[in-house]
């Protein structure tokens, strides 16, 4: 929401949460749904995170009930992004895995190249090295290199974070080069 984008999570916050009244008062189950999910974005952003995860899960099975799997797959998405900020790595993998299920249903090449990447940096905070390989391999092979979006450049600053983690200064070296000629291509500090 423009609150949130602005830096005004309180605001944001209280403005969802009326909005989630509203709609639950209205009996608008996608707005509602809508609305749960930006309520959890608000709590995210204020680090309340049990809320945050609250939301995010009566959000997804609203749109569970009502057949909208891409959007579940997306939350999925965001909650192995918040789980993985609450150092709970093996929730986050249950939720990427999750995440990458859902959207390998649908067409949007983007999003699951998020999903595998983010399902990829899960597994190196849990030191298992090529299963985040794996992952992150998975996620390059979504999108062209010359792609315009940041996930070339992050898939490639994770994967070179995964060879440093292995002490292999070689290949971390291929991959910020990579991730460097990427992003000065397309005008990012």
């Amino acid at each position: 929401d423009a609150l949130a984008r602005q830096g005004f999570f309180d605001s944001s916050l209280v403005q969802n949460l009326e909005s989630v009244e509203w709609s639950k008062k209205m009996r608008d189950s996608l707005h509602q749904a809508l609305t749960l999910v930006n309520t959890g974005v608000s709590y995210w952003r204020l680090d309340d995170f049990e809320n945050a995860v609250n939301y995010f899960e009566e959000g997804k099975s609203i749109y569970s009930l009502i057949g909208n799997m891409q959007y579940e797959g997306q939350i999925d998405d965001m909650l192995q992004n918040l789980a993985r900020a609450m150092h709970q790595y093996r929730k986050a993998v249950n939720y990427g895995l999750a995440a990458v299920d859902k959207l390998k249903r649908f067409g949007n090449r983007a999003l699951l190249a998020y999903a595998y990447n983010n399902v990829g940096l899960n597994y190196i905070h849990l030191n298992m090295y090529d299963s985040a390989k794996y992952y992150l391999e998975k996620s390059a092979a979504m999108l062209p290199p010359d792609s315009d979006i940041l996930i070339p450049a992050t898939n490639s600053l994770n994967m070179g974070f995964v060879y440093w983690k292995q002490e292999n200064y070689d290949s971390l070296k291929v991959y910020a080069d990579k991730a460097l000629q990427f992003s000065r291509k397309h005008g990012m500090p």
